[in-house]
């Protein structure tokens, strides 16, 4: 309190005073100086008093801020003293004023050794110049930058520091102090070097850049990249870089720059193209970090390096066409292809493997491969799978079964390969797939169509073979039947031996009627086709097909309406429904049902691509279904095989649906069996629509009376036996019988008869001459010549595919003495 004392003394000793001059002669020269005087002193002493208060009031404020500053400079200096890296502060002549612990022991000086001392005592000497160059470069504007040196260190090496300076300015502008932060970079400078040899050795350019100065280094391959010395690009700074950049790459590589300096990015990672010395664009990669950063977060110091990958580039440019070629390939395959993981699990699929498996490839990589194979194939597929896991695993081939996305199974083939690494350890599966459904099923049907290709030549041959027993026969049979009439002419009926020759003839005439049969089968009778309305037809024979198949089978007669017409032959159609009728009645074994049915039925190319024999187009069908015992598959494909029957041996003769399929075939339709055991059995026929006005022609017989006749007929048969009995049959009838044996003779004999030859009555096959050729050749001297063809068949001579042309007269071995007299006086008194 000593200091304040005359301060507060004063003011006393002023308001003593005051009065003491007042009283005497101030008072004494004026009453109002008095007055005066003591408001003056009033005043000063309140003048003092607001001063008084004011001056405490100020030392107590800085006593306080001294004290803030104080223990500010405390933690300041706590902080600075417990950072593991050296802090120091000089004035702008070198002297340091402050030093932290790191500093010091850095050094191993005391901070009282160290305080008042030079820093640049320990830089060495050829390393003062730049120092001191980088500290006068610092402004205002730009207080702050880092430099790298050396200096001597405790142990008397010399090592690399990073010393980060910045200045503090009066309002002057004049650099009062300085405060660094540094660090021993020796190991980084080492390794950086190391790390210079390497990328010399992997012949990449290098280059720095001090983001905030602008500042950039490159090396000499930096410029040999792009075909440059370094002199040739010298000086260089970041626009070196933009100069030689495409534009198109400018933006990009700014925008990857930005990253690493926000720190979303710690690397910068870019590919650009650079113009080459040569005019030409060439690919470079740069990589590149920033390596230090300024005290208020800024990029500092950034380092690089600068590859081409011009070969590299191209390289994959020429891989990435091939990939797309290949993937263009696998994506267009009609087969499908799929990667497996080694557990199965899909990977990819093409678009054929995902038609095919019904799934899309998203959904395939959900599941394995084994999810989609059958459960049949599954512990095969598992097998084979696994054993492509292991190192220098084989490709398999394997048959299985899919099981599509809608339940649907479809088969397939299955090739397999696993994917290996160079040292053949599988990496993945490689699968194609091929759908062979369609194929199994089209082998089925090939199999299906060959057995009825084979069924129907073995019909063939067995028709042919038929055709040329009957032909034979009947000439036997014609022999046979005419001897035996003309014998029964010589004798009474009474006479013992006319009973057996009656019955001679009733066996030949059974006889004719299964060689007819025969040759029905095989396609060569003799027919005289009309146009006819199947529903006339059957309705007419219904009565007579109920009698047949008798009272205990229900026929139900259902006709189609509007059906079109066909060109048959109307005894054809009887002998169809006859053995037809017959055979149903026979498999139904007591009571039953029979349904006789008629309608329009058009054929595809589809359907009949799958039934051999048959040809698209329209037809009229007529079908005859029982519910009778049925047949298997077995005896359904050996039905109309000639003397094929399940009956006992006295019940059939096993020609009765090979005469059906004959007349079928005869007139170019097709005929189809269903039939499954204890199921019944159905009939189809299909007969060609037919759509012209053709007259059929008339089946007229003429009643004659045997004798009267006066003509002369040319008789030419190659077989003796027929030639005599035929000659004899005709000259009980009254005509004159020239015979001849071969064509030749005949032909001699037409030129050399003196008299008029009213007909010529020829066998059709002959070992000189066909009858038709005959005929034409005879018809050419006596063009009024009547002529009637005989055979047995006419093997397409005189009717084309065995039906009769209208303007031919032809009459069937064997016949009779009255079917020959009734044919005769036809064609005779015919116009």
């Amino acid at each position: 309190m000593p200091e304040k004392l005359p301060i507060m003394v004063f003011p006393v000793v002023l308001l003593a005073l005051v009065p003491a001059c007042a009283s005497d002669s101030l008072v004494a020269a004026s009453p109002n100086m008095a007055v005066l005087l003591t408001a003056v002193g009033m005043a000063l002493l309140f003048g003092f008093l607001v001063c008084l208060i004011w001056t405490r009031a100020l030392h107590r404020l800085v006593s306080k801020r001294t004290n803030e500053l104080r223990q500010s400079e405390l933690r300041y200096r706590s902080i600075s003293e417990d950072m593991p890296i050296m802090i120091c502060r000089f004035l702008p002549g070198g002297k340091l004023t402050y030093v932290n612990a790191a500093y010091s022991k850095y050094f191993a000086k005391t901070a009282e050794t160290l305080i008042g001392s030079c820093f640049l005592s320990l830089i060495p000497e050829e390393d003062h110049k730049q120092v001191m160059d980088a500290l006068s470069a610092l402004t205002p504007e730009s207080p702050s930058q880092s430099h790298e040196h050396r200096v001597h260190g405790s142990d008397g090496e010399t090592r690399w520091h990073r010393w980060t300076n910045r200045a503090l300015f009066d309002a002057q502008g004049k650099v009062v102090d300085f405060q660094s932060i540094g660090e021993d970079i020796t190991e980084w400078k080492q390794t950086t070097e190391r790390l210079s040899y390497v990328i010399q050795g992997i012949n990449a350019g290098t280059w720095e850049w001090n983001v905030q100065t602008g500042e950039i280094i490159f090396n000499e391959r930096w410029a040999e990249i792009i075909g440059y010395t370094l002199d040739e690009i010298s000086p260089v700074s970041v626009e070196t870089w933009t100069k030689f950049c495409h534009p198109d790459d400018i933006e990009e590589s700014k925008w990857r720059l930005r990253m690493c300096f926000d720190g979303r990015a710690e690397y910068y990672n870019y590919e650009s193209r650079m113009r080459h010395k040569n005019g030409e664009w060439i690919w470079a990669l740069d990589r590149g970090k920033v390596i230090t950063w300024t005290q208020d977060g800024k990029p500092e110091w950034m380092y690089g390096t600068h590859q081409d990958i011009t070969q590299r580039k191209e390289a994959e440019a020429k891989l990435k066409a091939n990939e797309a070629k290949l993937r263009l390939m696998i994506e267009q395959s009609p087969l499908g292809v799929c990667i497996n993981d080694l557990d199965g699990t899909f990977i990819s699929a093409n678009p054929a493997y995902q038609k095919l498996t019904g799934y899309t490839e998203e959904e395939l990589k959900k599941r394995t491969f084994f999810d989609l194979t059958h459960p049949d194939d599954l512990p095969e597929s598992k097998r084979l799978f696994h054993g492509m896991t292991f190192k220098d695993a084989a490709p398999f081939r394997m048959k299985k079964k899919y099981i599509r996305k809608d339940g649907s199974e479809i088969s397939v083939i299955i090739h397999t390969a696993p994917i290996c690494d160079p040292s053949g350890a599988p990496l993945f599966g490689l699968a194609f797939i091929e759908d062979t459904t369609k194929r199994k099923k089209a082998k089925k049907e090939r199999e299906e169509l060959q057995g009825q290709l084979s069924q129907a030549q073995k019909m063939e041959a067995v028709g042919r073979l038929a055709g040329g027993v009957a032909h034979d026969f009947n000439n036997m049979l014609a022999i046979i039947l005419g001897n035996t009439e003309m014998a029964m002419e010589y004798l009474d009926p009474e006479h013992p031996v006319h009973g057996d020759l009656k019955e001679i003839k009733k066996a030949a005439e059974r006889s004719t009627n299964l060689v007819r049969q025969l040759l029905a089968f095989a396609r060569k009778q003799t027919i005289s086709p009309e146009v006819l309305d199947l529903n006339i037809t059957v309705a007419g024979m219904i009565k007579m097909l109920k009698r047949l198949i008798g009272e205990d089978i229900d026929l139900v007669w259902l006709p189609g309406k509007n059906l079109w017409a066909v060109k048959i032959d109307p005894g054809q159609i009887d002998q169809i429904l006859a053995n037809l009728c017959v055979n149903a009645r026979d498999a139904i074994a007591g009571v039953g049902k029979m349904t006789i049915e008629t309608g329009n039925v058009s054929l595809d190319e589809a359907y009949c691509a799958v039934h051999a024999g048959f040809k698209p187009g329209e037809y009229a069908m007529l079908a005859v279904s029982d519910n009778g015992c049925g047949m298997d598959a077995r005896t359904c494909n050996k039905v109309f095989e000639p003397f094929f029957t399940t009956k006992a041996q006295d019940k059939g003769t096993g020609l009765g649906l090979s005469t059906v399929y004959g007349a079928v075939k005869q007139n170019r339709g097709f005929i189809n069996v269903y039939s499954e055991p204890d199921q019944g059995t159905t009939f189809r026929i299909y007969l060609p629509h037919h759509r012209t006005d053709d007259v059929p022609l008339p089946d007229q017989r003429s009643e004659i009376l045997s004798g009267g006749a006066y003509e002369t007929i040319l008789l030419v048969e190659d077989e003796p036996p027929i030639l005599k009995v035929t000659m004899r049959m005709l000259e009980r009838n009254g005509y004159t019988v020239v015979a001849a044996s071969t064509p030749g003779e005949a032909i001699e004999l037409a030129h050399s008869y003196s008299g008029k030859i009213h007909l010529l009555m020829t066998d059709v096959i002959m070992p000189e001459m066909n009858g038709r050729d005959l005929a034409k050749n005879i018809c050419n001297h006596y063009p009024d010549l009547k002529c009637l063809f005989m055979s047995g068949y006419t093997a397409n001579v005189i009717a084309h595919h065995g039906v009769l042309a209208k303007d031919v007269n032809f009459i069937q071995k064997p016949f009779s003495k009255g079917d020959l007299t009734v044919k005769l006086r036809e064609v005779l008194d015919k116009k």
